[in-house]
């Protein structure tokens, strides 16, 4: 026998979800048996890709329990005709109108089929035995057939969610390494366009939908991933060479006593603290570069090698710059201008807070200006660019005197650029400003005298 359809009552027409449903209705197996709450299960993972509200569920959960046994097959006892009164009580108390809203649309994705009376009420005829010959109302058959679509759906659902799970774990990390790198990177002046990388990184911490498609996902996470790898790389260059230590007052371990090892093997540390003389470009810096060493002292012994590297680095910045020994006072030239130490020192004071034992040398002054910058909260870009311009020393100065003076400045990274242009221009020199702060600092004493 072929296919008979079945149109609903009244002036509904008959939609192509209905036709849909009950050709699948009618190709399923003879022999098939489903769980019914095994099928409901899967069907309730797989519900979004299905387009099925919650509400709708309520109404197939409804609809089930009307059915007495638990393995259904096909056949005409999966045609449930209870009341809309008692099917609204079995889906939780929902409202008769609800309810005839999600069941008119599970009937349009042909999840459902309608078998109307002659007159539209929900019925059974039942034979002498009892068991029923011919019913009206809401056909399951549909829904026992595409059992196993449900089945997949239910499996590529728990699949999207946890590929989403894992992306959402990846995203969460890299956000994290990524704010961490670009705020180590700028504190450290590494040469690497970090305000460039932090625009790039806004518009990537935007918050996750709730419910983001695993598409969205894998692009959000392709670009962070991609933006961490080119931070790594710009972070290499920290890398240092020795043993790192868990001393509370400082990163790097450091021995209290005198070591009767060979200074070769500190020589051998020194090594890669050349290269981090960056600065250290102009005609004959190689030569001074290469002459950093440890020697023993008089006893034959060799002092700490925290100690022994910042001062002699301290040496070498100060030759490498054209600047004397700060073994008295020490002088800077730089375009055309003398500034001597003491005078920097004299009229900028609250600098000499930012490097341990005070400021003895010009290469003392240029390790807390790295230092005095971060503390103002001037940006890499515009410190590398005063650096450029006024040079290691004269960018050292000028960082000083903006430190002295930072209750004035409300801006001081534009307050820099400003200065950096103006020097760019010849209108700016570090002489004057070092005598305005010095007449300041004699004024300052003649009134607390």
């Amino acid at each position: 026998m072929g296919l008979q359809l079945s149109a609903p009552f009244g002036k509904t027409g008959l939609s192509v979800g209905q036709v849909v449903g009950q050709v699948v209705a009618r190709r399923a197996p003879a022999d098939l048996v489903v769980n019914k709450w095994d099928m409901f299960k899967d069907l309730t993972e797989c519900r979004r890709q299905l387009e099925i509200s919650d509400r709708a569920l309520a109404v197939i959960y409804a609809l089930l329990t009307c059915v007495p046994k638990t393995a259904l097959s096909p056949g005409k006892d999966l045609v449930v005709f209870a009341s809309n009164a008692e099917l609204c009580r079995r889906a939780n108390g929902v409202g008769e109108s609800t309810f005839r809203r999600h069941l008119a649309a599970l009937v349009e994705r042909g999840l459902v089929v309608r078998r109307d009376s002659p007159n539209g009420k929900r019925y059974a005829r039942r034979g002498d035995s009892g068991e029923v010959s011919s019913a009206f109302g809401i056909d399951l058959n549909p829904l026992i057939a595409r059992a196993s679509e449900f089945a997949g759906g239910a499996r590529e659902a728990r699949r999207l969610r946890g590929e989403c799970k894992a992306l959402k774990e990846s995203i969460s990390v890299a956000r994290r390494d990524i704010s961490k790198m670009i705020a180590a990177g700028a504190a450290a002046g590494v040469a690497f366009d970090w305000e460039g990388a932090e625009l790039r990184y806004q518009p990537l911490n935007a918050p996750l939908k709730r419910q983001a498609p695993a598409g969205a996902l894998r692009m959000l996470n392709a670009e962070l991933l991609s933006l961490v790898s080119e931070l790594s790389n710009a972070l290499e260059c920290l890398a240092v060479v020795g043993n790192v230590g868990g001393n509370d007052s400082q990163i790097e371990r450091h021995i209290r006593d005198s070591i009767t090892e060979s200074p070769s093997r500190l020589n051998q540390g020194l090594r890669g603290m050349k290269q981090q003389l960056s600065f250290l470009q102009e005609p004959g810096a190689a030569t001074v570069v290469s002459s950093i060493e440890v020697r023993p002292d008089e006893e034959g012994k060799t002092d700490d090698l925290g100690r022994i590297a910042a001062e002699q680095l301290a040496r070498v910045s100060d030759r490498a710059a054209g600047v004397a020994p700060a073994s008295g006072a020490g002088q800077l030239s730089a375009r055309s201008e003398t500034v001597d130490l003491a005078q920097v020192v004299h009229a900028c004071p609250d600098a000499t807070h930012y490097v341990r034992g005070g400021i003895r040398s010009w290469g003392d002054l240029v390790v807390a200006s790295d230092t005095i910058r971060k503390a103002l909260g001037v940006g890499p870009q515009a410190w590398g660019e005063a650096r450029r311009v006024l040079g290691e020393a004269g960018a050292a100065v000028t960082a000083a005197a903006m430190l002295q003076q930072s209750d004035r400045i409300k801006n001081p990274g534009g307050y820099l650029r400003s200065l950096t242009a103006k020097a760019m221009r010849g209108q700016f020199a570090v002489k004057p400003m070092l005598n305005a702060l010095s007449a300041r600092q004699l004024s300052v004493g003649r009134a607390a005298v």
